[in-house]
């Protein structure tokens, strides 16, 4: 028998918005950060942010992300003062001169 024939259910959805800055002369690509992404184990926040991070154009990169953690609490992401050091891409890879075979 059906205990509970005049129950009412509630349910409320709220939506949340993530807000993505991006940037065209950023000096990586976001294919550059996927790789990266993957090595987290898989949680409900970090899947959302790759989540976020897979449907950035190619060209782009997001230098800053805003992603909701809570109701009232939100998460930013931001890369700032990047910057390469490959202007002597050679020297990484060189065996240096003074190298010898013991």
């Amino acid at each position: 028998p059906l205990l509970y024939l005049n129950e009412v259910l509630i349910q409320k959805e709220k939506c949340f918005k993530s807000i993505a800055h991006l940037s065209r002369e950023f000096p990586l690509k976001v294919n550059n950060l996927l790789p990266l992404l993957d090595l987290f184990p898989s949680s409900p926040r970090v899947d959302k942010v790759r989540e976020i991070f897979r449907m950035v154009p190619e060209n782009y990169f997001p230098v800053k992300i805003e992603v909701p953690v809570f109701p009232t609490v939100t998460a930013t992401i931001s890369f700032e003062k990047f910057s390469t050091s490959l202007s002597n891409v050679d020297d990484l890879f060189s065996i240096p001169v003074d190298y010898t075979i013991v």
